[in-house]
């Protein structure tokens, strides 16, 4: 991982190839992802997001554009293509592990509560922290407590 001065994730890159770099267009909400660059395809991802801070939408360089369903907290449930057929189907623990996803090679970024999701190592990184799904415990304390 790769942190900008504010301490947000701006690249992640995995041994299996897989590179990202995300960055933040939102001047309102400085912490919030607005693009992902995949350096592997060459795919531009705008994420758009509702009056309350959820992911509602996002769309590829390609012209592809999805339409995502998230709870109340944030975390995505479904995606939606632009015909309004259901992509993606996903079913969380109380803790956050993903135990249901009905389309393993369609990728979301943003994962429970909204936070930056890493399928490799099950973290989700929130702001300047990330929470460990598996222990169900964040990693570093609350520097702001």
């Amino acid at each position: 991982y790769r942190y900008d001065g504010l301490g947000r994730r701006v690249c992640s890159k995995t041994s299996l190839g897989l590179h990202l770099q995300f960055f933040y267009a939102d001047l309102i909400y400085p912490t919030r992802i607005t693009h992902v660059y995949n350096h592997s395809s060459s795919e531009i991802t705008s994420l758009y997001y509702d009056l309350q801070g959820h992911l509602f939408a996002m769309e590829i360089s390609s012209g592809d554009e999805f339409y995502i369903a998230s709870d109340n907290t944030g975390t995505p449930l479904a995606v939606f293509s632009s015909n309004g057929l259901m992509l993606k189907q996903i079913q969380y623990t109380a803790y956050g592990e993903i135990y249901f996803d009905s389309n393993l090679d369609f990728q979301l970024v943003i994962g429970f509560h909204g936070g930056l999701y890493d399928p490799l190592t099950k973290l989700i990184h929130f702001g300047q922290r990330d929470y460990d799904i598996l222990a169900g415990r964040w990693t570093t304390p609350d520097i702001e407590i």
